[in-house]
């Protein structure tokens, strides 16, 4: 057999062993608790509450987490934030923008406009378009809120 013959065999015998093995382990990671199988046998994913963790960053070395908030009948995260804060006596304020939605302008004891400083939130590493009163949040999403300088979005 030719060196490029053999080259081309082993090529095409490392993609077959790569694609197999991406398929094997991107199997293997599905989670049995999350998906179950009905008597049609098709897939079925289990639906509970949505829950979702808060991180509130006051940027001067104090951190508040809050884990597994149950969001309630499709609740936007404002009102999911506005029960989660009040169990755990965060003082929460925001201030309501006629078809803006509402603004958060403090958290714990700060205020935004305090310097130059505001409060600004993400979802899962991401900053969203919308504002806290018209996100809805998903199961699994991981909200972080710092009290940043204006970044002049």
């Amino acid at each position: 057999m030719s060196s490029k013959f053999k080259i081309f065999l082993f090529i095409v015998l490392a993609l077959v062993i790569g694609f197999g093995g991406g398929l094997y382990f991107g199997y293997k990671n599905l989670s049995p608790s999350k998906i179950t199988a009905n008597p049609q046998r098709e897939l079925v994913t289990t639906q509970g509450q949505p829950k979702i963790s808060i991180m509130v960053d006051f940027e001067d070395g104090t951190v508040k987490t809050m884990n597994d908030i149950e969001v309630n009948n499709n609740a936007n995260l404002l009102d999911t934030m506005k029960n989660a804060f009040a169990t755990t006596n965060i003082p929460l304020e925001y201030k309501e923008y006629a078809g803006l939605g509402a603004l958060v302008t403090k958290i714990g004891d700060k205020s935004n406009g305090t310097g130059t400083s505001y409060w600004q939130y993400w979802v899962n590493n991401k900053r969203p378009d919308v504002g806290a009163s018209s996100y809805q949040p998903k199961n699994g999403d991981i909200i972080e809120w710092k009290f940043l300088p204006d970044q002049g979005f």
